[in-house]
C-alpha cells in the first residue's frame, strides 16, 4: 500500500506542473476550477515560487528510478514521471511556434498539451490503482518486458526445483546428471538451472534492462539537450530581433512625438496668423470707413466750394449791374450816367495802376503807361502817351515815390483816401504774395469806388437834369477797371 501511495504520488507533480497549460480552460470552466485547481492551489503555490522546481522534480523522479533499494513497480514509475516532466521542453519549444498567432489558436495549442498531460497521470494513477504500470503515450517503459521476463523466470525455477525434488526422491544414489553448456541469454530457461544461478541471472536481467533504459534516457536526454540548446539559440535570436523591434518603436515614438510639437508650434502660428489677419481686416475696415468719409467731406467741400463760386459769380454780377449805372426813372427818360466811365473802363481793363498826365488839352486823363506796344508800365511812356509823368500831387509826402516814378499801392491808396474830408481807411495789404497784394488792393479799391459811386449817385439826384457825368478819382477808375474783367 504503502509503495502504491509513493507511486500516485510521483504522478501528482507532473500533474501540478501541467496546471498553467490549462489556463484557459479553467477561465471558461467553473468546474474545472472548483474539483482540479482548487485542492492543488497549495501545491501550486509552492511548487511555482521556485524556478528551478521542475529541475528538483525531474532530478527527484530519476534517482527514484536509479534506486536499487526500491521495488522494481516504484521504479518503473518513478521512470515514467521523470520521463513525463521532461516532457514540458519540446511542448515548450512547439509553443513558441504558436506565439505569433491569433488568441484562439494559440489557446487551443495549449489545451492540447494539457489534455496531454492529464490523460498521461490518468493513466499512470490507473496503473498504480490496479498494481500494473500502464504504458503512456510517447514515452517508453521497459517494466512489462522485465516483468514478464521476471514471470517465466520464477516459474521455470519453481518448477526445475520440483522435478530435482522428485527425482531425488525415486533414487537418491543416482549421481546428477551432466548439465550441458549452453548459451548465456537461454540459461535461464534451463530446467536444471539451479535457484541461485537463476535469480543471479534474473537480476543480471534487470540490470541490462535498466542500463538499456538508462541509455534510452540518456539519449532522449542528449536529444532534448540539444532541442534545448536550439530553443535557446532561438530564443536569444528572438530576444534580439526584440530588441530590435523595441528600438526600431522607441524611434518612432520619437517621431511621432516631434511631429507632435512640430504640429503643436504650427497650430500656435496659425493662430497666430489667423490673429493678425483679424487685426489686418479690423484695421482695413477701419481704413475704409476713413477713406469713405475722407470722400464724404471732400464731396461736401467740392459742394461747398462749388456754392461758393456761385454765390461768388452772383456777387459779380450783382456788382456788375451796380457798375452799369441804369436810369433812375426807367431806360427811356434819362441818359444813363457813367458812360464816360465805362469806356474808361474798357481802356483800363489791361492797364496797371497808373496816371498820366498829358500836354494835349487840359485836365487828366487815364493812360496806360508805355501805351499798347509796351508790356513793361516801367519802361517808359508810349507812342499815345509821349509825354507821360507820373501824377504826382503838389502836396506827396517825400518818400511816396520809388527811384522809376512809381508808388506802391498802399502808398496810392493811403495818398488817394488821404485830405481832412474823408480820411483814408485804416487798411493794410498783406505781403504773402503778388497775387494775394492785388487781391487787397482790389478789394479796398472797390470799397473806395463803391463810395465814390455812392456820392455820385447823390450828387446826381442833386443836380437832377444835368447831362453831364460824375467824375471819379483815378484810383477809383483803377479798380473800376480792374474789376471790369470779373
Amino acid at each position: 500500500v504503502s509503495t502504491r501511495v509513493v507511486a500516485a504520488a510521483c504522478f501528482v507533480v507532473p500533474l501540478v506542473m501541467a496546471i498553467p497549460y490549462g489556463s484557459a480552460l479553467f477561465a471558461h470552466s467553473q468546474l474545472l476550477r472548483q474539483v482540479l485547481l482548487r485542492p492543488l492551489l497549495p501545491l501550486l503555490r509552492v511548487y511555482h515560487a521556485n524556478r528551478f522546481s521542475n529541475m528538483i522534480a525531474i532530478v527527484g523522479m530519476y534517482w527514484l528510478a536509479r534506486n536499487r533499494s526500491t521495488s522494481p513497480f516504484l521504479r518503473a514509475v518513478g521512470f515514467q514521471a521523470s520521463t513525463l516532466m521532461m516532457m514540458q521542453f519540446p511542448a515548450n519549444f512547439l509553443l513558441q511556434f504558436f506565439a505569433s498567432t491569433p488568441g484562439p489558436i494559440a489557446n487551443l495549442a495549449r489545451g492540447s498539451i494539457f489534455a496531454y498531460f492529464m490523460y498521461c497521470v490518468f493513466m499512470g494513477i490507473l496503473g498504480v490503482l490496479t498494481g500494473t504500470a500502464s504504458a503512456l503515450a510517447f514515452i517508453v517503459y521497459l517494466g512489462h518486458p522485465t516483468k514478464r521476463r521476471a514471470d517465466s523466470f520464477i516459474s521455470s525455477t519453481k518448477l526445475c526445483s520440483a522435478e530435482e525434488e522428485e527425482a531425488e526422491e525415486a533414487d537418491p544414489s543416482r549421481p546428477p546428471e551432466p548439465r550441458p553448456r549452453v548459451k548465456e541469454g537461454h540459461r535461464m530457461d534451463l530446467p536444471w538451472a539451479s535457484q541461485s544461478e537463476q535469480r543471479t541471472k534474473l537480476w543480471q536481467l534487470i540490470d541490462a534492462a535498466q542500463e538499456e533504459a538508462q541509455a534510452a534516457l540518456g539519449r532522449r536526454s542528449s536529444e532534448l539537450l540539444a532541442d534545448l540548446t536550439q530553443a535557446q539559440a532561438g530564443a536569444r535570436t528572438v530576444a534580439g530581433k526584440l530588441q530590435d523591434v523595441e528600438c526600431e518603436e522607441a524611434q518612432r515614438a520619437r517621431k511621432l512625438e516631434e511631429a507632435r510639437r512640430s504640429a503643436a508650434a504650427f497650430a500656435k502660428e496659425a493662430q497666430a496668423f489667423a490673429a493678425a489677419h483679424k487685426s489686418l481686416e479690423a484695421e482695413l475696415k477701419v481704413q475704409r470707413d476713413a477713406t469713405a468719409a475722407w470722400q464724404a467731406c471732400a464731396t461736401g467741400l467740392v459742394s461747398e466750394q462749388k456754392g461758393l463760386s456761385e454765390e461768388a459769380a452772383r456777387a459779380a454780377s450783382d456788382c456788375r449791374e451796380a457798375l452799369g449805372w441804369g436810369s433812375v426813372g426807367g431806360p427811356e427818360s434819362r441818359p444813363v450816367p457813367g458812360a464816360a466811365g465805362r469806356a474808361a473802363l474798357q481802356d483800363w481793363s489791361s492797364a496797371p495802376l497808373l496816371t498820366a498826365r498829358t500836354s494835349q488839352g487840359s485836365g487828366t486823363h487815364l493812360c496806360p503807361p508805355g501805351g499798347p506796344s509796351s508790356s513793361d508800365p516801367r519802361e517808359g511812356p508810349g507812342p499815345e502817351c509821349p509825354d507821360w509823368q507820373p501824377d504826382v500831387p503838389p502836396d506827396a509826402p517825400g518818400g511816396v515815390w520809388d527811384s522809376r516814378g512809381e508808388r506802391s499801392s498802399s502808398e496810392l491808396l493811403n495818398s488817394s483816401f488821404g485830405g481832412p474830408e474823408r480820411p483814408a481807411p485804416d487798411w493794410h495789404l498783406r505781403q504773402e504774395g503778388p497775387h494775394q497784394a492785388s487781391v487787397d488792393f482790389a478789394l479796398a479799391a472797390a470799397r473806395h469806388a463803391a463810395s465814390e459811386l455812392d456820392l455820385a449817385v447823390t450828387e446826381g439826384g442833386e443836380s437832377e437834369g444835368s447831362a453831364t457825368s460824375p467824375t471819379f478819382s483815378p484810383l477809383a477808375m483803377s479798380a473800376l477797371a480792374f474789376l471790369a474783367p470779373l
